[in-house]
């Protein structure tokens, strides 16, 4: 179920770019993948949503999240 709600969600940031709801979905994205444990998918839409919404009030929720799945990452798949 999950992977079917990333994938309904990406839709809709297809189907309205500028939708009024893009904020939330990007974020719904970003928590479902990291719940899921898709480490590198969760990364990857969570530098996106700090790159796209600047001045989001959740940036810097967004932004210990990175944080957090770097560090996971990191132990994840050592270097």
């Amino acid at each position: 179920r999950p992977r079917q709600a990333v994938a309904l969600w990406d839709k809709y940031r297809t189907r309205f770019p500028a939708g009024l709801l893009r904020t939330e979905t990007d974020l719904s994205i970003v928590d479902t993948l990291s719940q899921m444990g898709d480490v590198r998918a969760a990364l990857a839409e969570a530098d996106a949503f700090i790159a796209r919404h600047p001045t989001s009030e959740r940036r810097l929720d967004v932004q210990r999240l990175a944080e957090r799945l770097r560090a996971a990452e990191t132990v994840s798949y050592p270097r």
